[in-house]
């Protein structure tokens, strides 16, 4: 990362990778075990203990190009650049007001991958609420520490399967979101 700014002030500005997977494409259901290509990228830069990663497909952005959407990002700190507008299950997890969702990242065994998992379930588990699966052109690379996990806010409203509630989280600091993005990185 590279410092920012004059002065007395200096902000931290996201690194931003790339990583060419040309084969990985969804007309057809993609090699999951490309994803290992994408985790030694992230373990070679990162402690993989200090992180959770955000997915993103552009086509949920269509009014940016990638170039633009990855410099939003960065800029702002966040993808959430509507504030009022309404994610896919919204309604699951309004009583939890998480800032996004994203998954702890984590090393599974030598032949699992933990980008072809969520290569996978924006392949396989998208089609179910946006009827088609999409392709995961950005990760966003959070440090945990700067994150709070999100709890459950509103005890009267049902909330999500517990399962779930491991992927929500706010920013500790919502004035600072940039601060707690470590990376942006671009699957081309």
């Amino acid at each position: 990362m590279a410092p920012e700014g004059s002065g007395g002030s200096t902000r931290w500005r996201a690194l931003v990778l790339v990583v060419r997977l040309p084969e990985y494409m969804i007309d057809d259901r993609p090699d999951y075990s490309l994803g290992k290509r994408v985790d030694r990228v992230i373990t070679d830069h990162f402690d993989f203990n200090r992180i959770v990663i955000r997915a993103i497909s552009s086509s949920d952005h269509p009014r940016y190009s990638l170039d633009a959407l990855a410099g939003l990002v960065t800029e702002m700190g966040t993808d959430k650049y509507e504030p009022d507008r309404k994610g896919v299950s919204h309604e699951e997890f309004e009583p939890y007001r998480p800032d996004f969702q994203a998954a702890p990242f984590e090393i599974g065994k030598e032949d699992d991958s933990f980008f072809g998992g969520i290569m996978r379930n924006f392949y396989e588990r998208a089609p179910l609420d946006r009827r088609h699966p999409l392709r995961i052109d950005l990760l966003l690379i959070y440090d945990r520490d700067l994150l709070l996990p999100a709890e459950k806010l509103d005890p009267e409203k049902p909330g999500t399967d517990p399962r779930l509630e491991r992927y929500l989280f706010r920013f500790r600091n919502p004035d600072r979101k940039r601060d707690a993005l470590l990376c942006v990185v671009k699957i081309l």
